[in-house]
């Protein structure tokens, strides 16, 4: 999830949102959509989490009237890239063969203008740019040069004859390149070059070699047009028109090959450091008077190739994107490095755009908008620009706002003598957070921000879901995946504890790694800190560490000792046993026995329910978004049950509608008054008749019984909802209602969970 990830903000159109296409029954193109999502959704799987990526969305359904589902809301986005992944199913389908056409016709109907009118027309800053779209058909199977219409219109991506590996290179970068060309001949001055040109900074006496390559690799790879003074500097010209043409509008990024020789250049750092500078965007816009100001910098990647000698490092590079040269694959190295710097291209003109939107609409005139994550020397630099009536103490306090979320307490904390440079009272500010600011309000400095002691609380998390079934929600389980990190972020960062179930027993889940990964980041460490008795009672007392895992039996004996050891001081594992004798001989059976021992799979069914009393009922509350609908391990959908649970135990409860499966049924039902109970929601949708044997008569009517109580608690709830009250367990009905919005975006989707999170810890409080 980005600043705008759960689902595109209606009033607030983003710069960009990419769409994928594909049939449901092609498996290549499934799996293609997930390596653009992990490689568009950077941040999410690189743990670069204080980055910004794009809105990423698919389609691969149809609803009744034959039209994607959903629909793609493309006056959502200033731009829209839509990637048609093409295969004989599609083709084959005459039902998609009608919905491709419809498509295209409506890309055909917003015909964008030419390049030369898409310049001279370039909007101003502070305008809203029209909508546009670019559809990009990709070849997989021979059969879509059939769909003529599309095919005439719009020039393919062909995929055919090539291997995986390189079918995901030639995807990734076709787009990369697309949206990185079409963002750029929208944002430059009319008349400015629209071709992508790179420079390649490197030292003569050992980057010659890499930088040569590099150059002839690039024009292989793309359409880029790499350059540096061996080839490209006129006879004569001087080295400082070079530097400049380095470094201005014309040249769309940089790659510096680091060798050893590079820091000990002066030429080579001035370049780096001239790239590295930033300048204010646009440049006719400068102020005499505090205002809000755009400030960018060029996009930068670093190629490193260090030998034996010993050499220093360059403060320049903090915050640049950095790989190995590889001697022996030299052909893959250049592929990913061209890639990586594309993408950087790429969220340049995102977060130019998004910023000077955001500095549009800003009231606080003592803010400026960056467009990249600061780091220590860019803050330094900015710090020279900034007017000195800006940064006296007799002055307003500064908000420094950037892309992204929000930094770790500990990268904050690593900028702090940077940020006095503007003033004692200077804040940084996520994209994300000015976001969630409201409106007319301006960011509190640290010293206005401070509130009284909040109690400590124990925040249950759930989530989950099924592929298919938030397929027509327009979203893969990664979105869901990625609210559960962005969540757990905030959460943490306000030094509360996180409580959830699953993933930890299996160590090398994707969510499991960006779970651990997270809170080494984002967890509360001054309880760690201090004399060595403090630290001795941290280590020995599970209740202060940031993660609580409640693992039902058998899965928690798939978490192996060694491997537990790892998270002592980081995870409590909490295993949970269902009720009733387990043989001794079935104690240490792991969960891949399930599929075989179907009394086992009634006993694991057995311990999930309990493992979520037990869970709700040490939790201060609980919020939900995503979940299993169909075919859930338990004896009900489980996202249903730890609802249920929440409200018998009178716990707080957020549902939030946004992320599709079991919560956006809840959320629907209980958003509207009078509605009808969700067929989908049953115990018959969790049946399974192999497990389902086992049950005892009178378990039977105790689940039945279970079931109707809990759905008997959501229909109360929602009466409670809509009868005029103000609250429910101290939260505003207001915001529980809202939060159940389908359509909520990011900004507002975690701001909802701040709120609810505050208004729980007041109430606790008093």
């Amino acid at each position: 999830m980005s600043s705008d990830q759960a689902q595109p903000d209606k009033t607030r159109p983003s710069v960009l949102s990419l769409y994928v296409v594909y049939h449901p029954k092609c498996k290549l193109a499934e799996e293609l959509a997930g390596k653009l999502y992990e490689w568009f959704r950077l941040g999410y799987q690189t743990g670069d989490t204080g980055s910004v990526s794009v809105p990423f969305w698919i389609r691969s359904e149809l609803n009744t009237q034959g039209g994607l589902k959903p629909d793609i809301r493309f006056d959502d986005a200033s731009l829209n890239i839509v990637i048609l992944l093409a295969s004989h199913e599609m083709v084959l389908d005459s039902a998609w063969r009608k919905a491709l056409l419809e498509l295209q016709a409506e890309v055909a109907s917003r015909q964008p203008p030419t390049p030369d009118r898409d310049a001279a027309a370039a909007p101003a800053a502070n305008d809203q740019p029209t909508t546009r779209i670019e559809l990009l058909p990709t070849v997989l199977d021979d059969s879509f040069y059939n769909l003529t219409p599309i095919y005439e219109n719009h020039n393919p991506l062909r995929l055919t004859d090539l291997t995986t590996e390189q079918q995901v290179g030639v995807l990734r970068r076709g787009v990369l390149e697309m949206t990185a060309r079409t963002l750029q001949a929208r944002q430059e001055k009319p008349g400015a070059a629209s071709e992508m040109r790179v420079f390649l900074s490197h030292a003569k006496k050992d980057g010659k070699e890499i930088a040569e390559k590099l150059r002839d690799g690039i024009r292989q790879f793309g359409q880029l047009i790499p350059w540096y003074d061996a080839n490209d500097l006129a006879i004569s010209q001087g080295w400082a028109k070079t530097l400049n043409t380095a470094t201005d509008s014309t040249t769309a990024g940089m790659i510096a090959v680091v060798t050893d020789a590079y820091p000990t250049r002066p030429w080579c750092r001035k370049e780096l450091q001239t790239a590295r500078t930033p300048k204010e965007y646009p440049e006719e816009s400068k102020q005499q008077v505090p205002g809000p100001r755009v400030f960018a910098l060029q996009p930068v990647v670093a190629v490193m190739e260090l030998g034996g000698t010993w050499t220093r490092g360059l403060a320049t590079l903090e915050g640049v994107p950095r790989v190995g040269w590889s001697e022996t694959n030299p052909l893959q190295a250049i592929e990913g490095i061209v890639d990586r710097l594309v993408l950087e291209m790429m969220l340049h003109h995102v977060r130019r755009q998004t910023a000077l939107n955001m500095a549009a609409r800003a009231q606080d005139p003592h803010t400026l908008f960056l467009t990249w994550v600061p780091d220590g020397w860019t803050l330094a630099q900015l710090a020279k620009l900034v007017s000195p009536s800006t940064t006296t103490g007799t002055s307003p306090p500064l908000t420094l706002v950037y892309p992204g979320v929000e930094l770790s307490p500990a990268e904050k904390d690593d900028l702090d003598i940077q940020l006095r440079l503007f003033g004692s009272q200077t804040r940084l500010l996520s994209f994300q957070e000015w976001e969630e600011l409201p409106p007319g309000q301006p960011a509190a400095s640290d010293a206005e921000a401070t509130q009284a002691p909040r109690p400590k609380l124990l925040i249950a998390l759930s989530a989950g879901g099924n592929a298919t079934e938030l397929a027509s929600q327009g979203l893969r389980t990664e979105h869901v995946d990625e609210a559960m990190v962005r969540i757990v972020m905030r959460v943490l960062s306000a030094g509360h504890r996180v409580a959830f179930g699953g993933t930890f027993n299996n160590p090398d889940h994707p969510l499991t790694q960006k779970m651990v990964d997270t809170t080494l980041r984002w967890a509360n460490l001054k309880d760690q800190t201090g004399d060595r008795d403090k630290s001795s009672r941290y280590l020995n007392d599970p209740s202060l560490w940031p993660v609580v895992n409640y693992s039902a039996y058998p899965y928690y004996n798939d978490l192996k000792p060694t491997q537990e050891a790892k998270w002592i001081g980081l995870c409590d594992i909490r295993r949970v046993e269902p009720e009733g004798v387990i043989a001794e001989e079935d104690r240490k059976i792991e969960s891949k026995i399930l599929n075989v021992r179907r009394d086992l799979a009634k006993l694991n069914a057995d311990s999930l329910s309990k493992m979520r009393e037990v869970s709700t009922d040490a939790s201060h509350l609980r919020i939900v978004w995503g979940g299993k609908i169909a075919k859930a391990m338990g004896w009900m959908p489980g996202i249903f049950e730890e609802v249920g649970c929440s409200l018998q135990h009178r716990k707080p409860i957020l549902i939030l509608g946004a992320l599709g499966g079991c919560a956006r049924l809840i959320a629907d039902f209980l958003g509207t008054k009078g509605s009808d109970w969700p067929k989908q929601l049953s115990l018959e949708s969790c049946a399974d008749s192999s497990r389902d044997a086992w049950l005892t008569a009178a378990e039977r009517k105790e689940h039945d019984a279970r079931f109707a109580r809990y759905a008997q608690l959501l229909m109360d709830y929602r009466d409670q909802l809509h009868n005029g009250q103000s609250t429910i367990n101290n939260v505003s009905v207001d915001l529980l209602l809202s939060a159940l919005k389908p359509d909520l975006g990011t900004s507002s989707l975690l701001s909802h969970v701040e709120q609810f999170i505050e208004q729980v810890a007041q109430s606790q409080a008093s």
